[in-house]
């Protein structure tokens, strides 16, 4: 068995659809990870800004009370920020410039020297403390999700007045968490996505390829004058059924001209045949003895047997152009036995079974 590889074990179509799973998988994964990494930074970006926005908003509540705001206005704020769904957990405290707190603290309780307060005063706008997980915070609460923001405000008194605000980034959380599941899942059906997609386009791609391969199975000699007609689906299928055709004409013409070549060496030979046959009829055989007379006519016989074998082939050239018909005859079998008996005759003689042949000839007239 010649060596196959690895390749040739395989149909096209499986080849086409493993490929497609391959590269739509790739694509949807690294197209996963890139949405997964922007939708990422995009949702902490919004909730920074959120956050900061209604940072800025109640500081800009707060002013006129400052220094003088007392620890339930600023818990009833708390309270109005936790109705909004972004914010779980929500902490305010107020410090001055050199970091005096002004208030009891909250739940998340800071130490102001952790804090960089003269940098958010000089720059007059809300800045993030980052990684605050050095606040202190009570049972339930993970340090981790919190964020942080220093607000510069003027008192009420006109002096600078920083509003310390924390919260829970756990939606933000849960968002990208959620993200994160319907993208693994997706990432995991992908390749089933792209295998049945892969199948079903690698089967339009390689029908063309299974109508020609149907197309060359159907080729013989008989059909052989039929022009190869394939539906142009595309340019290289244009191009190979067109391929395909002339290579059926080259066969054809082989074909026709070795019908030629048949068709005139048995005119060729039927000439010799016929003058042989004609002076063995007219050959006078009054004075000849008994061997002679055997000997043309076996000559005679063999001769006509000839010819006719010529003939056939002659019809059989004319069949092939579609010239000849043929013509339905009834042959006992047993004749043709005896008859193929006696143009053997000779050689078994020579070969010692002169005794089988004349016990066979007396069946001769035995019909089929």
């Amino acid at each position: 068995m010649p060596y196959r590889s690895w390749r040739a074990r395989f149909t096209l179509r499986l080849q086409l659809t493993l490929w497609i799973v391959i590269v739509f998988t790739l694509i949807q994964w690294i197209a996963s990870a890139t949405y997964w990494v922007f939708q990422r930074a995009s949702i902490n970006h919004a909730f920074d800004a959120r956050f900061v926005g209604q940072s800025q908003m109640v500081s800009a509540e707060l002013a006129p009370t400052i220094p003088v705001v007392t620890r339930d206005a600023l818990d009833e704020r708390q309270a109005l920020q936790l109705r909004q769904t972004q914010f779980q957990a929500y902490s305010i405290d107020l410090f001055d410039a050199d970091g005096n707190r002004l208030v009891e603290p909250g739940y998340a309780e800071v130490d102001p020297v952790s804090l960089p307060l003269g940098e958010a005063i000089e720059s007059g706008v809300p800045i993030t403390v980052a990684d605050p997980q050095w606040l202190s915070l009570p049972d339930g609460l993970d340090p981790s999700r919190m964020r942080a923001a220093l607000v510069p405000v003027d008192g009420a008194d006109g002096l600078p007045y920083l509003l310390f605000q924390a919260t829970s980034d756990q939606y933000a959380h849960d968002q990208i968490l959620l993200m994160s599941q319907v993208l693994l899942i997706y990432a995991l059906i992908a390749p089933a996505l792209g295998l049945i997609g892969g199948w079903f386009i690698s089967g339009i791609a390689t029908a063309p390829f299974l109508r020609i391969q149907r197309a060359i199975a159907n080729l013989s000699p008989g059909s052989l004058h039929d022009p190869v007609s394939m539906p142009e689906s595309s340019h290289e299928i244009a191009e190979l059924t067109a391929q395909l055709d002339e290579t059926r004409e080259q066969i054809r013409q082989a074909f026709a001209s070795q019908e030629r070549f048949i068709s005139n060496v048995s005119h060729e030979i039927k000439t010799p045949i016929a003058v042989m046959q004609i002076e063995a009829e007219t050959l006078d055989l009054s004075g000849a003895n008994e061997d002679v007379k055997i000997f043309v006519g076996s000559v005679h016989e063999e001769m006509s047997r000839l010819g006719k074998l010529v003939e056939s082939f002659l019809t059989l050239t004319r069949i092939k152009d579609g010239v000849g018909e043929t013509h339905e005859i009834r042959y006992g079998v047993n004749d043709m036995v005896m008859d193929s008996i006696d143009h053997c005759e000779s050689m078994g003689q020579q070969q010692g079974v002169d005794q089988a042949h004349k016990q066979h000839r007396s069946h001769k007239q035995v019909s089929c």
